[in-house]
């Protein structure tokens, strides 16, 4: 979940280019705490945010239908909390992970202009967003001692698809 937005000019009336941004956000946060026994937490934070261009193609002939394209620097980030605690033993880790790469998308949707130039669109698509393995750093800690290393992460992939709808002003209409 997140907040995006575009900026946009329709060119000619059934061509779009324009400017994109996003900022998403997903946590998981997995906690066991049996008092006296054991403590567990393992709290993950994944983000990613995007700035590109998108351009779009509208049939005004069939109710506006519209399809485009999107491409964008996204950088991903991965934050993770880790703590297992009992009576014999602490463990703590925190990673960080970074990774910048070119982000592509592609959408379908309905945008519409009333003859005030007020504009409204909805758009489902597809943006892939792969990042790999990404670099990471780890503090551990067994509650007296502390190392620092380096790493790589698990392959993620922070694509998938989406629907969007919003409004704007159409100076060309």
């Amino acid at each position: 979940y997140g907040p995006s937005g575009s900026v946009g000019l329709w060119v000619f009336p059934a061509f779009r280019l324009g400017a994109t941004y996003s900022s998403l956000r997903a946590v998981r946060n997995n906690r066991l705490h049996v008092p006296g026994q054991i403590f567990y937490a393992d709290d993950l934070d994944f983000r990613m945010t995007e700035i590109g261009a998108e351009a779009a193609a509208r049939i005004v002939r069939l109710a506006g239908l519209t399809v485009g394209a999107s491409v964008a620097r996204g950088r991903a980030e991965l934050i993770e909390g880790f703590s297992v605690e009992d009576p014999f033993s602490q463990l703590y880790q925190d990673a960080t992970a970074h990774r910048a790469r070119t982000t592509y998308g592609a959408f379908v949707g309905l945008d519409q202009t009333n003859s005030d130039g007020l504009a409204g669109f909805i758009r489902a698509g597809f943006q892939y967003r792969d990042m790999g393995h990404m670099p990471s750093q780890l503090n551990l800690s067994d509650g007296t001692n502390t190392t620092q290393a380096t790493g790589n992460t698990i392959w993620l992939d922070y694509s998938g698809f989406y629907v969007k709808v919003g409004i704007g002003y159409d100076l060309v209409r």
